[in-house]
């Protein structure tokens, strides 16, 4: 398999803001990347023939939430048309049955300042894309998609929290927890990946130009980290994704 068509869409060169090159001497890298570390993107850019080039400073992420949906629904629909599916983009889980409970947890907590001063609203849970299946009365959350663009630890650190907070506040089945991505580098999918639970797997949107890149141009520490991730089901590719939505 290959990456979605989407993929297209978002790859872009990044002019560089604070230095005139990098150290490949470029004054430009790619936009899922770090500046000095993207060999391994650079290699994926180059097999996919990215030629737009772009301002730095792009909410990447946005883009990528709003083609992943685009791209899924339709997708589970095909492979399972006896459910009715329903995707959306920073929903509340307390839309879903297995979490309306949540609603009346955030009723008290608006009328009780202690209660909001004690327990905050760490509950209050709006993932980046949410899919559900069943009717409006009884929408069941059948799946919670966490997006990122890359991951740099600033931007994960939420990733652990959210599955977490899903499964303890759950009444019923919980729903699958999964992680879609861009990251080029396999120490940082790692961080994500390696978890004990609460992220079901990390799908990567570039999984074959990934497997390819860091056999050819990775480190020898990023081709073990790579190659445990595979083996493992840690990471797996985003085509599979529609098919596993569907049969489990």
């Amino acid at each position: 398999m290959t990456a979605p068509s989407f993929v297209d869409d978002l790859l872009a060169w990044r002019t560089l803001e604070k230095k005139t090159v990098n150290r490949l001497g470029r004054p430009y890298a790619p936009n899922c990347a770090d500046v000095d570390n993207c060999d391994i993107a650079d290699y994926i850019y180059a097999g996919r023939k990215v030629a737009r080039i772009k301002p730095s400073g792009q909410n990447m992420g946005t883009d990528l939430e709003e083609l992943v949906l685009e791209d899924l629904i339709p997708r589970v629909r095909r492979l399972d048309p006896r459910r009715s599916w329903d995707g959306a983009r920073k929903r509340k889980v307390s839309d879903f049955t297995q979490y309306s409970h949540l609603k009346v947890l955030d009723r008290r907590m608006k009328e009780d300042l202690v209660l909001r001063t004690e327990f905050g609203r760490e509950y209050t849970i709006k993932p980046d894309i949410t899919i559900g299946s069943g009717t409006s009365s009884e929408l069941f959350l059948h799946a919670v998609i966490s997006v990122k663009w890359s991951m740099r630890n600033d931007r994960v650190q939420n990733v652990r929290p959210e599955g977490a907070l899903l499964s303890r506040h759950r009444r019923g089945r919980p729903p699958h927890f999964v992680v879609v991505t861009t990251e080029p580098l396999p120490t940082r999918i790692a961080a994500i990946a390696m978890t004990t639970g609460e992220v079901d797997s990390v799908y990567h949107v570039m999984f074959d130009e990934m497997e390819e890149a860091v056999k050819e141009v990775g480190s020898k520490e990023q081709r073990a980290r790579w190659k445990e991730l595979v083996t493992q089901g840690r990471v797996r590719d985003y085509n599979t994704l529609p098919e596993v939505l569907t049969t489990t």
